[in-house]
């Protein structure tokens, strides 16, 4: 079996043919990878993801026989963005869930860091129209989670590092 990684695009006819033709086949593929959690995931779905982590595009990956391989890469040639020719060893498959995992807990740090700097901003305004005078808060305005994103993601480059032999 090899894996192709396309970029996605939902309006292109080429995708959505090779969309469809992956289902008729039975191919595998990671198309809906982005509603499931990542313990989950299919090996498409985590090859898909960290690929898109690692590249910095949208990717989708549809797992295809040998045979077909060469045909679908002609036919979809102007989408197809790499052909991967290696087995995928379950402790990567795990280390690709695991990233995705943590990527999933930082959107949620910052989406619950963004709240409450919202939060924080409307009680600083309410408290001083109220009292008149400035009150003293702790500042979540200088909490960021770009370290935890530079240490916990693929921006991290020992991180990147394990992937390198697979994407190559």
């Amino acid at each position: 079996m090899k894996y192709l990684i396309v970029k996605r695009n939902l309006q292109g006819d080429s995708y959505n043919n090779l969309s469809k033709e992956s289902i008729d086949k039975e191919y595998k593929n990671s198309i809906l990878n982005h509603i499931k959690n990542s313990n989950e995931w299919s090996e498409c779905d985590a090859i898909a993801f960290t690929a898109s982590q690692y590249y910095g595009h949208v990717l989708d990956c549809f797992e295809v026989n040998d045979k077909d391989c060469t045909f679908l890469a002609i036919k979809y040639s102007e989408i197809i963005f790499k052909t991967i020719d290696k087995e995928l060893d379950e402790d990567l498959f795990e280390k690709m869930k695991m990233i995705g995992n943590m990527s999933k807990k930082l959107r949620q740090l910052e989406s619950a860091l963004s709240s409450l700097q919202s939060i924080e901003s409307d009680l600083y305004n309410d408290f001083t129209e109220i009292v008149d005078s400035e009150p003293h808060v702790y500042e979540f305005t200088d909490i960021s989670i770009d370290e935890h994103q530079d240490e916990y993601s693929l921006r991290n480059d020992r991180i990147k590092e394990v992937f390198e032999e697979f994407f190559d």
